[in-house]
Protein backbone atom coordinates (compact mmCIF):
# COMPACT_ATOMS: atom_id res chain seq x y z
CA UNK A 1 0.00 0.00 0.00
CA UNK A 2 2.99 2.31 -0.57
CA UNK A 3 2.51 5.50 -2.22
CA UNK A 4 6.38 5.14 -3.35
CA UNK A 5 7.22 1.86 -4.67
CA UNK A 6 9.28 1.51 -7.57
CA UNK A 7 8.38 -0.76 -9.43
CA UNK A 8 11.24 -0.91 -12.08
CA UNK A 9 14.02 -1.79 -8.76
CA UNK A 10 11.02 -3.88 -6.86
CA UNK A 11 8.82 -5.63 -9.36
CA UNK A 12 5.45 -6.90 -7.85
CA UNK A 13 5.83 -10.24 -6.51
CA UNK A 14 3.63 -13.41 -6.89
CA UNK A 15 1.89 -12.56 -2.94
CA UNK A 16 1.39 -9.17 -3.80
CA UNK A 17 -0.30 -10.25 -7.58
CA UNK A 18 -2.28 -12.95 -5.33
CA UNK A 19 -3.39 -10.58 -3.02
CA UNK A 20 -4.68 -7.85 -5.03
CA UNK A 21 -5.94 -10.46 -8.00
CA UNK A 22 -8.27 -11.70 -4.82
CA UNK A 23 -9.46 -7.97 -4.10
CA UNK A 24 -10.87 -7.92 -7.34
CA UNK A 25 -12.32 -11.09 -7.55
CA UNK A 26 -13.96 -10.14 -4.10
CA UNK A 27 -15.25 -6.36 -5.65
CA UNK A 28 -16.18 -7.77 -9.11
CA UNK A 29 -18.73 -10.41 -7.08
CA UNK A 30 -20.00 -7.18 -5.02
CA UNK A 31 -21.00 -5.36 -8.51
CA UNK A 32 -22.24 -8.20 -9.66
CA UNK A 33 -24.94 -8.51 -6.46
CA UNK A 34 -25.21 -4.84 -6.48
CA UNK A 35 -26.02 -4.96 -10.51
CA UNK A 36 -28.60 -8.16 -10.12
CA UNK A 37 -30.37 -5.87 -6.93
CA UNK A 38 -28.94 -8.43 -4.09
CA UNK A 39 -27.88 -5.53 -2.21
CA UNK A 40 -27.14 -1.91 -2.03
CA UNK A 41 -24.22 -0.22 -3.42
CA UNK A 42 -21.97 0.76 0.26
CA UNK A 43 -21.83 4.94 0.20
CA UNK A 44 -18.08 4.62 0.44
CA UNK A 45 -17.13 2.46 -2.43
CA UNK A 46 -16.41 4.69 -4.46
CA UNK A 47 -13.85 6.11 -1.98
CA UNK A 48 -12.55 2.84 -1.30
CA UNK A 49 -11.59 1.92 -4.61
CA UNK A 50 -10.29 5.02 -5.38
CA UNK A 51 -7.81 4.76 -2.39
CA UNK A 52 -6.75 1.28 -2.96
CA UNK A 53 -6.22 1.58 -6.63
CA UNK A 54 -4.09 4.71 -6.31
CA UNK A 55 -1.04 2.84 -5.14
CA UNK A 56 1.21 1.60 -7.66
CA UNK A 57 1.25 -2.47 -6.96
CA UNK A 58 -2.73 -2.17 -7.00
CA UNK A 59 -2.86 -0.24 -9.85
CA UNK A 60 -0.15 -2.45 -11.64
CA UNK A 61 -1.38 -5.36 -11.09
CA UNK A 62 -4.91 -4.38 -12.54
CA UNK A 63 -3.36 -3.56 -15.48
CA UNK A 64 -2.99 -7.47 -16.05
CA UNK A 65 -6.36 -8.16 -15.08
CA UNK A 66 -8.29 -5.58 -16.63
CA UNK A 67 -8.43 -7.41 -20.01
CA UNK A 68 -9.69 -10.54 -18.36
CA UNK A 69 -12.95 -8.50 -16.84
CA UNK A 70 -16.48 -8.10 -18.37
CA UNK A 71 -16.41 -4.30 -20.17
CA UNK A 72 -19.00 -2.89 -17.45
CA UNK A 73 -17.11 -3.88 -14.67
CA UNK A 74 -13.73 -2.03 -15.98
CA UNK A 75 -15.82 1.18 -16.77
CA UNK A 76 -17.11 1.08 -12.98
CA UNK A 77 -14.28 0.59 -11.52
CA UNK A 78 -12.03 2.69 -13.59
CA UNK A 79 -14.59 5.62 -13.33
CA UNK A 80 -13.21 5.98 -10.00
CA UNK A 81 -10.03 6.26 -11.03
CA UNK A 82 -11.40 9.69 -12.50
CA UNK A 83 -12.90 10.67 -9.10
CA UNK A 84 -9.84 9.85 -7.15
CA UNK A 85 -7.86 12.01 -9.51
CA UNK A 86 -10.50 15.34 -9.46
CA UNK A 87 -10.08 14.23 -5.60
CA UNK A 88 -6.68 15.24 -6.05
CA UNK A 89 -6.73 18.50 -7.96
CA UNK A 90 -6.14 22.17 -6.71
CA UNK A 91 -9.60 23.17 -7.46
CA UNK A 92 -11.71 20.62 -5.67
CA UNK A 93 -9.46 21.59 -2.85
CA UNK A 94 -10.37 25.01 -2.75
Amino acid sequence: MSADVDLERNPVTDNETLFVSFLVLHLNSAYQAIKQGVMEMPEGLGSDISAFFVHPIPRAVWGKLRSLQNRDFVAFVEEHFDNEIAERSPEKRG
